[in-house]
């Protein structure tokens, strides 16, 4: 409902809710979800591993979920101090402050 509010939905191939998993977070049971789906949806292309995943996550259980999961997570910490998420691969203040690029050249320097 926000991501059709904000015009968003149509940004994403789908989307995975706390419904449509048996365990939430910190399980990462909504993540693989995610990934199966990606797979199905993208079957005439080279799988989608895990490891080639980006969570952006806002909470101490959603990162470690994504670990879980074997992905990597931005944390944003909009709503959570930033010492709370000290977990994840990299910490922004907010998605404005997360540039894509950045993103990636940092976590590929971190392999």
């Amino acid at each position: 409902m926000i991501l059709s509010k904000s015009q968003l939905r149509d940004c994403f191939l789908d989307i995975v809710t706390a419904e449509d998993v048996e365990r939430g977070k910190p399980e990462p049971d909504g993540f693989d979800a995610a990934l199966g789906r990606l797979g199905f949806i993208l079957r005439p292309h080279p799988p989608i591993t895990a490891a080639e995943c980006l969570v952006v996550e806002d909470t101490p259980a959603g990162i470690e979920a994504a670990q879980r999961a074997g992905m990597r997570a931005l944390a944003v910490a909009q709503t959570v101090a930033a010492s709370k998420l000290a977990a994840a691969d990299l910490i922004r203040p907010s998605l404005a402050m997360a540039d894509l690029d950045e993103v990636l050249r940092l976590l590929a320097a971190r392999g």
